[in-house]
Parts: structure tokens; sequence; C-alpha cells
């Protein structure tokens, strides 16, 4: 017995050896001890988009985002506003020239003022912050303009810190211990992890097979599940598996049914969700202030919170989707009236497109793809538009004057 435990004493040794002897050895060649992510798109990247309702080229710069090549030193007569935001800035749908930075750079008489794209599909607050602090400052911006969509606060998670707008924080249970000791080792066992999750979600050919899976791991009652296969729209879910349409659109109603509840803020998870959107967001705003960069926060709605209509059609294609409140058609939610509490506090300028939107609505069409649901060109028109104006009327960075 004392023989066995011997050997299994000298084998721990061993590994325990190996495992760190092999740790420094990868600190030699260059690995991180902690995930750094990619800030933002890979650079100098070009390819077709397609989508069931839109193609468009996607092209990023050097820096790895959707706007043109210009120098980081910036001329004395320039001045540069980068905008961070998710899909709606990147500008899932349209072409370059016909998001809203483009259409807002056209706007002012003067050609020194740039609108820097910092959009990034996908991303929240955590997002914008890495973007801003570590590419966004190469530019030597004069101001940030931070775009929130309304999804924003679900998909923010009580987690995230702002100390995370550097790297991607390990979180297991044994993290503390066995990053002290293993952190090259432990940093790769994570980032795999995360390349298997986004793998998972994102590369399928058998869209239903791979949501029953995740809903196994939900453990959401098979009944739900059959239900949801059978209100599916084959063409869309055809559509997923060739890669041309985004399938968690369909899934949200049943992995997410809840979704959209957070914008009410009326229960404890929504409330944190919003704690920890508010410190991530302040973060940003006092990291810019410390640069002597200007800050303005912009609140763009989701189609259901200024068109009843396109909310109506899409739910008769796809009837098992989160459920939105008939208010929030008419009404600001609770998310609006908090972030403007906040951005008063913050003594920011903030402003809320939803207004612009129900206006443009009065005068008829369309502004979001029918099923898809991002901004189409009349979209970014509105949205250019009503945030141009914005800005000129009330003069919202101190370089206006100079300018125009």
């Amino acid at each position: 017995m004392k023989s066995f435990l011997f050997n299994c004493l000298l084998i721990g040794i061993s590994v325990f050896g190996c495992l760190f002897i092999g740790d420094r050895i990868l600190g030699l060649l260059g690995f991180p001890e902690k995930i750094h992510p990619q800030y933002a798109h890979p650079p100098n990247f070009s390819e077709i988009r397609k989508n069931i309702e839109f193609t468009y080229k996607f092209e990023t710069n050097s820096q790895g985002l959707r706007y043109p090549e210009i120098s980081l030193e910036k001329k004395e007569s320039e001045f540069r506003v980068f905008v961070v935001g998710d899909s709606y800035t990147e500008g899932t749908g349209v072409e370059a020239n016909e998001t809203y930075t483009r259409l807002m750079e056209q706007s002012f008489t003067s050609n020194r003022v740039a609108f820097i794209n910092g959009g990034l599909s996908g991303t929240g607050p955590l997002e914008y912050g890495r973007l801003f602090l570590n590419v966004g400052l190469r530019y030597k911006p004069d101001a940030l303009l931070i775009s929130l969509f309304a999804n924003d606060l679900p998909n923010t998670s009580i987690k995230e810190k702002p100390k995370d707008f550097y790297y991607v924080p390990l979180r297991y249970r044994y993290n503390k211990v066995a990053h002290l000791l293993f952190p090259r080792i432990t940093s790769l066992l994570k980032k795999y992890q995360l390349q298997k999750e986004h793998t998972e979600i994102t590369s399928t050919d058998n869209f239903i097979e791979a949501v029953e899976k995740r809903a196994r791991k939900q453990k959401i009652e098979v009944s739900q599940v059959d239900l949801w296969k059978t209100s599916l729209p084959m063409d869309l879910v055809e559509a997923t598996n060739r890669g041309e349409f985004h399938g968690n659109i369909l899934s949200a109603g049943l992995l997410k049914p809840y979704y959209w509840e957070s914008l009410d803020l009326a229960n404890l998870e929504a409330q944190q969700k919003w704690k920890t959107m508010k410190i991530l967001l302040t973060e940003i705003v006092k990291q810019a202030q410390q640069h002597n960069i200007e800050v303005a926060v912009l609140f763009f709605p989701a189609a259901f919170q200024y068109d009843p209509h396109h909310e109506t059609a899409f739910r008769k294609k796809v009837p098992i989707s989160p459920p939105i409140q008939e208010k929030w058609s008419y009404e600001n939610t609770a998310l609006q009236n908090q972030l403007e509490k906040w951005a008063n506090e913050q003594k920011i300028p903030f402003f809320d497109l939803t207004p612009s939107f129900r206006n443009a609505l009065t005068s008829g069409g369309a502004f979001n793809w029918a099923w898809d649901g991002h901004w189409n060109v009349q979209g970014h028109r509105i949205a250019a538009e009503a945030i141009t104006n914005w800005i000129k009327q009330n003069q919202i960075f101190s370089f206006y004057r100079e300018t125009d």
C-alpha cells in the first residue's frame, strides 16, 4: 500500500513538473498568461456577405474597422469622432457608404469631420470599451459617440467588469489556483473552449439539431421543443443551414423566452444587468475624459418600439418569439429612462432616436429588413439625419462650432 501511494505521489509530482515546465516553455515562446481578445474585425479583410434579403461587400482597414484607411496621425485641421456600437453601427445589410456614420460625414459642410465606424456585430458595452481603448485611441479622436441598441442590456453578463476591457477573464472554479500555477496552459484551454462554443453556435448545417442540443443543456421540456419545431418557417430554417440567415432569430423564442423583459428592469436579473452595464459605460466615459475626449450617447430602438406593423408581420412568420409589450411601441421603456438619467448624472449629451423613427413612420416606408430586422438603407438615412440635426442644433461637440 505504501509502495502504491509512493508511486502515485511520484506520478503526481512528475505530471506537475511537466505541466510547470511546459507552461514556462510556452512563456518563452511568447504565449500570453491571459487571453487577449480580438478587439476589432480581422484587419484588411474582404468578403461578400449574403443573406436571403440582401448582399453587400464587407471590408476592413488595417485596424480591423469597416472604415476607409486613414492615417493614425491626425492633422491639426481635422476632427475625429470615434463611433462604437453593434451591428447597427457596423451596417449589417448595407454597403459601407450607406451606413449612418458615412452619411453623417456627408452631412457636414466641412470635410474635416470624420465619423470613424467602430461597429462590431454581436457585441455590447464591454466590447465597445475594448475597441475604443485598444483601437479607437490610436486615431486620437476628439469625441466618442456610444451607440447603444435595445438588446445591449439583455446581452450584458452580470460577470463583466471594466478590467475585462483588456483581456478575457477565465471563469472556472479552479481558476485562481490553476491559473496561478499554469497561467498559459489554462489560458489556452479557455481559448479553445471559447472557440468551440462559437463554432457550435455559428457553424452548423443542421440548425434544428444544434438548437435541440442547446435546449437539452438548458433542460427545456421536450414538449416545448416540439412545439417550437412545428412552428418554424422552413424556408428560413433552410436559409440558416445554408448560412444565409441568422438562426438566433428563430431560436430566441425557445432558448431566450424572456429576452426582452429586461427592458422594463422588472426583475432582479435585469436590475443586476443594468448595474453592470452602467458600471461599464461609466468607466468608458471616465477613460475618454481622461484623454480629453468628449462623449455623447445614442439609443437605437428595436423595430417593435416604433413599427408595430413590422413586428406583427414578423411574428406571423416566426410565431414563437420572445414576447414584447404593446406599450413599448408608444412609451419609453425603463431602460431608456435609466439611460437618460445616467447620462444626466455623467453630464454628457444623450439622444434617443425612438421619437425620430416614430415620426418618420407617419410618412410611410419600411426602415428594417423584414426578417433579418437590421436597418435597411432608409433606416440608416433616418438615423443619420436625426443624429446630424441633433449634433448641429444642440452643438453637441465643441469642435462643431469651429467647423460649421
